[in-house]
């Protein structure tokens, strides 16, 4: 594999041969700069598409079926028996007396 200087040494040649052929003014040096740039941009271009590749590769081993989630238990709730109480006795005399007062409510209106 070629190493980068000589990239770039190369492409600064192949610059200055087309610069030469179509009467393009210019120098060495702004052959080498433009060179160097369009070198180092394919390079990035080339370590960006890898990276992606390698992060989707990654990310399709990541990817695991997944269960369904178990079902939540719905418990029912308990029947409870209750017995009603039993009615109290009410004595003749506490029955008067509530009638007494649900009588001095009604005239006090």
């Amino acid at each position: 594999m070629k190493s980068v200087e000589q990239m770039i040494q190369e492409r600064a040649y192949e610059i200055y041969l087309n610069r030469e052929k179509n009467g393009i003014p210019g120098s060495s040096d702004s052959d080498y700069y433009q060179a160097a740039k369009e070198v180092t941009a394919e390079i990035e271009k080339d370590k960006a598409k890898k990276t992606k590749v390698a992060d989707k590769k990654e990310a399709d081993k990541k990817v695991v079926k997944q269960e369904p989630a178990p079902k939540a238990e719905v418990k029912k709730p308990e029947t409870v028996a209750v017995k009603a109480a039993a009615p109290k006795a009410v004595s003749s005399s506490s029955a008067a007396a509530s009638k007494k007062k649900v009588v001095k409510k009604k005239s006090s209106r």
